[in-house]
This record gives C-alpha cells, sequence and structure tokens, in this order.
C-alpha cells in the first residue's frame, strides 16, 4: 500500500530509539503485504497494538499484563479514562479485524480495511509518543540538511534545500514553514497541506489553516472550525463564534462569549470558561486574568498562584522571541503589585516569585525586566542596574534603557539610539542605532534610517542594512525580511531565499 497518509507515521518513526524498532518493522510489513494478503496485515496490525496497549497498562497501572487478553486490557484502560474515547474505539476496530485475519475463515478482508485499520492504527500512535512515550525518539539535528525552507519567485512560493536547490516549484500563493512534515499552503484563495515531496496530504479546501502542533491543527471551512489530525480526518469541532488557540502541552485555549478556558484534544471543556484572558500553558502553568488581576493555573484548572497581581512581565520583547510566550523565566516571574493611598495615588512596584507563588525578591521596584542569563533588569528610587537571584545588586547602568541580557549582551538606549554591553557593563557595540533586537543565534537585528539587517556579537554588519522590515529573530536559521512590499527568509549566513 503505498497510501501517502501512512508514510507519515513510517518517516516519523525513522527517529525512534532500539527499544521500538520492533514495532515499526511491524508497521512496516503490514503495509508492504496488504495488497497481497490483507488477512496478515490486518494481524500485524492487531499485534502492534497490543504491544502498545501492554506498555500502556503496565506504566499506568504499575503491573504487568501478564496473559490478559487485549479485549479485557483495551476495557479497563478505557473505562479508567487512560485512553481517550476516540482512540479507543479505533483500538476495538483493529482488535476485530485482527480477530477476524487470524480465527475466521472464509471472511472476504480487503486493502481497504488494512487501509482503515492502519489509518486508526496510526492515530494511536501518534498518541502513543506524544503523551506516554516521548523518550522514544532519538535526538533529530537541530538544522537538519535535508530541512526545507519557504522560497519565494516573484509572487509565487514553494520550497528548497539549505543551497537553494528548488524542491517543490513555486507554485503556491502562500505557504507556511514545514511543521511535522507537513506544510499549510495556499491556493485558489483555499489552504490544505503537502508533504515534503510535495503531495497533497490534505486537499486544498479550506476557508483558512493553521501549521501543525501536536499532532492537530486548526481549519476553517464557511462557518465552521475544527481541529485535523495529519491524515486530514476532522476530529475536533469548535463551537461557532469561538476563537481557539494551537494546542501546546495537551490543551488549548478556547473564548466562549467573551470568556476564557481551555479544552483538551478531545474537545472536553477541561477549564471552563471563565477568565478574561489566559495565555498558552508553559511547563504545566498558564497566566489567567480576570477583572484586571493575574494569576496561573494548572492543567485541572487549579489556581496555583493567586489572581492577585496587576501585570506579569512576558519574556517577548526583553528577550530572545520565544513560542509559546512564557512568563517564568529561570524559575521566575516579573509580576507588578499596585497599592493606591487615600488619595488614590497608585504606586506600582515589582517583585519576582517562583512557581509556587512564593515571594523569592521583594516588590521594591519601579520597573523590572524578567531574568536572562542570571541576570534581570530593575529599577529603584530612579536608578537603573541588574541584580542577581538572590536581589543583590550586580551591575549598575547608566542608560536610559536596557533589555535582558542574551548570549551574554544587552541592548542599552539613550536619547532613542542603542548600542550594547556585555555584562561587565562594557559597551561592546556603540550607541548608534535607532533600533536594536536581543541576540539570537548569535545575531541581532538592528535598524538605520529605517532600514535593517544583522550584527554579530563584535558589532560588526554581517548582514547589511538593506532591509524594509524585519522579524527581530532567528529561529532554527531563519529569519522573515521584507524589501519593498515583498517578504522572504534569510538565513544567518545572509542567504536570501527569495528573487523578485
Amino acid at each position: 500500500m503505498g497510501d501517502q497518509s501512512l508514510q507519515l507515521i513510517l518517516h516519523r518513526l525513522d527517529h525512534i530509539s532500539e527499544e521500538f524498532r520492533g514495532l515499526r518493522e511491524g508497521v512496516e510489513k503490514a503495509i508492504r503485504i496488504s495488497g497481497d494478503d490483507p488477512e496478515m496485515a490486518l494481524t500485524r496490525a492487531r499485534k502492534v497494538l497490543e504491544y502498545v496497549m501492554r506498555d500502556l497498562f503496565e506504566r499506568r497501572y504499575k503491573e504487568s499484563p501478564g496473559t490478559k487478553p487485549l479485549e479485557n486490557m483495551l476495557h479497563r484502560i478505557i473505562k479508567d479514562g487512560h485512553l481517550p474515547k476516540r482512540l479507543g474505539a479505533y483500538a476495538n476496530h483493529i482488535r476485530e479485524l485482527g480477530n477476524v485475519g487470524t480465527h475466521v475463515h472464509g471472511e472476504v478482508l480487503t486493502t481497504d480495511d488494512v487501509r482503515r485499520s492502519l489509518e486508526e492504527l496510526m492515530g494511536i500512535l501518534e498518541w502513543y509518543f506524544d503523551e506516554v512515550r516521548p523518550e522514544a525518539f532519538t535526538t533529530i539535528p537541530k538544522y537538519p540538511e535535508t530541512r526545507l525552507i519557504s522560497y519565494r519567485r516573484g509572487a509565487k512560493w514553494g520550497f528548497c534545500d539549505s543551497i537553494k536547490n528548488i524542491v517543490i516549484e513555486p507554485e503556491y500563493e502562500s505557504v507556511n514553514p514545514f511543521t511535522e512534515n507537513l506544510a499549510c499552503v495556499r491556493e485558489g484563495g483555499k489552504w490544505g497541506f503537502i508533504d515534503r515531496e510535495g503531495r497533497e496530504i490534505i486537499p486544498v479546501k479550506y476557508d483558512s489553516a493553521g501549521s501543525f502542533t501536536e499532532g492537530l491543527a486548526l481549519v476553517r471551512r464557511n462557518d465552521e472550525q475544527f481541529f485535523i489530525d495529519r491524515v486530514g480526518r476532522e476530529l475536533v469541532p469548535i463551537e461557532r463564534g469561538a476563537l481557539v488557540t494551537p494546542f501546546t502541552e495537551g490543551l488549548a485555549s478556547i473564548k466562549l462569549n467573551g470568556q476564557w478556558g481551555f479544552i483538551d484534544k478531545a474537545g472536553r471543556q477541561v477549564v471552563s470558561p471563565k477568565y478574561d484572558s489566559a495565555s498558552e500553558f508553559h511547563e504545566g502553568l498558564a497566566l489567567v486574568e480576570a477583572g484586571g488581576k493575574y494569576g496561573f493555573i494548572d492543567k485541572t484548572g487549579q489556581e496555583i498562584i493567586p489572581l492577585q497581581y496587576d501585570y506579569v512581565q512576558s519574556l517577548v520583547g526583553a528577550s530572545c522571541y520565544m513560542l509559546p510566550i512564557q512568563y517564568f523565566s529561570e524559575g521566575l516571574a516579573c509580576v507588578e503589585l499596585d497599592s493606591e493611598d487615600e488619595d488614590g495615588f497608585v504606586t506600582h512596584r515589582y517583585g519576582f516569585i517562583d512557581k509556587t507563588g512564593h515571594e523569592v525578591i521583594p516588590f521594591r521596584y519601579g520597573c523590572a525586566l524578567p531574568f536572562g542569563e542570571g541576570l534581570a533588569l530593575v529599577q529603584l528610587k530612579g536608578v537603573k542596574c541588574f541584580i542577581d537571584k538572590t536581589g543583590q545588586e550586580i551591575l549598575s547602568i547608566d542608560y536610559d534603557d536596557a533589555s535582558s541580557f542574551s548570549e551574554g549582551l544587552a541592548y542599552v538606549e539613550v536619547n532613542d539610539s542603542y548600542g550594547f554591553i556585555d555584562k561587565t557593563g562594557q559597551e561592546i557595540v556603540s550607541v548608534k542605532y535607532d533600533e536594536a533586537n536581543c541576540f539570537c543565534e548569535g545575531l541581532a537585528f538592528v535598524g538605520l534610517n529605517r532600514k535593517y539587517g544583522c550584527i554579530d556579537r563584535t558589532g560588526r554588519e554581517v548582514i547589511p542594512l538593506k532591509y524594509d522590515w524585519a522579524g527581530g529573530y532567528f529561529r532554527e536559521g531563519l529569519a522573515l525580511v521584507r524589501v519593498d512590499v515583498n517578504f522572504g527568509y534569510i538565513g544567518v549566513d545572509g542567504t536570501e531565499y527569495f528573487e523578485d
């Protein structure tokens, strides 16, 4: 069976650890023999399922399943909520078809039966490796030589490799970068998904679509929106009029009737909508706000840190751009707590708390930024300085403003001009630019006379200041820039992945 969708799980399993090689071989063999021997292919799929369920049983119940039949294991696992009901239905179907292939003679089984069984098995495997055994995968190089880069030729987009060899011809109106081995593309005003060979895996039929995260992508068709999986199954319908974000750490924030809550991958409301705003989860916590007060909840909705703060600083704008947006940096969050005197005068005070809500550094500063590389910028009685995690002053600065440290340097500002200092306070890059961003992947974007380029950590302009706009930071070796009205990507070596 050469079905394109089934190749996606095999591609992911290319990076599986040796412990699971037998599992991958079982899937491969089921695909390979499906046309000639569908009964045996279905039996193979059932054996892979049994392997996964036995491992899940042992991990959830801390006991060996022994000789328990697959049917009994599934019944208990599903009943106790250790497998999503949708996947439980898939598992029972795979088991039943596998039993037909093994025990029932004279029953006609087809390649379509195998296709459905393997697609359902793929959904279970994706969940298993995402939620139960993420450690099963070996480390993949951060910037693999085979990665594909969004490439623009004139008004059309495609993909090339790192040395600009065209892999997928520029024929699309727009593309998003590849995530989870699929790229979102637009053609004729509609969106769909292609694989790394340029094959259409999910038809171009949606009015809007986002990239895949955690195995799901948010799409919209007419007035309906829902999450789809990597073979295009529409799994999680979203109520009309709702706003929803991509999944992070298994949950997505959703806005219903003006209030924010969270849903899981089955579409269930895990945290009922009751907040005025909510962030994505990061390391088990999400920032929420109600009535102008901020705090943090865990994945059950319990308020771990009470909603009592007037503001919480994020890392965006203070350090290298991070997704999802992070509020705890090096274990501490920079929070604001206001007080009002009898005359109505409000005093703003900043301090730092840990993930339990414990006050680590007192609320005594007029302003503050999150920690970066062990130091945080604060202002006390009009004087700016950097403190360490004990609150001790480490470095006093004589500038109007500064950023958090990133890659050993922080930008500083005097009279709307920017330069960079190191952790001793030495000015490494003179204050001469109109704009500056933090260092990320060895480079920092700077602007002068409305033109943008990059400097290295010595201050050398390694990418000329010639762009009309720049995205601010490099991520995985790429940054988005604009020339006139046209966007394109550049690499850290200055390579331009576009042509006009």
